[in-house]
């Protein structure tokens, strides 16, 4: 238990958002990690500075959430019959 230090959390981030890469480094089984490769700096750097999800609603006969997150961007049309359950079915069917 020698060299225990505190630590003040900056932020709590979603594991399912991180590249590949940089989930392994922090999925190492060591007390302390190493993050040498400037992308997962950045990447890091990016996750600190973004600010909380943002979803945009527009307002039509068919509704739009456009999502913008860590420079990705999904967009999703929805008729106004369309419950969250049928959204959830579809969303599970999708293959990545």
């Amino acid at each position: 238990m020698a060299h225990q230090v505190g630590i003040k959390p900056i932020k709590y981030i979603d594991m399912g958002v991180l590249s590949l890469g940089l989930k392994r480094t922090l999925d190492a089984a060591n007390t302390v990690i190493w993050i040498k490769e400037i992308e997962q700096i950045f990447e890091i750097s990016d996750l600190i500075t973004l600010e909380d999800d943002t979803v945009d609603v527009i307002e039509t006969n068919i509704r739009t959430f456009l999502m913008t997150y860590l420079s990705k961007q999904i967009e999703i049309q929805l008729s106004d019959n369309v419950t969250k359950d049928d959204l959830i079915m579809v969303v599970s069917k999708i293959k990545f």
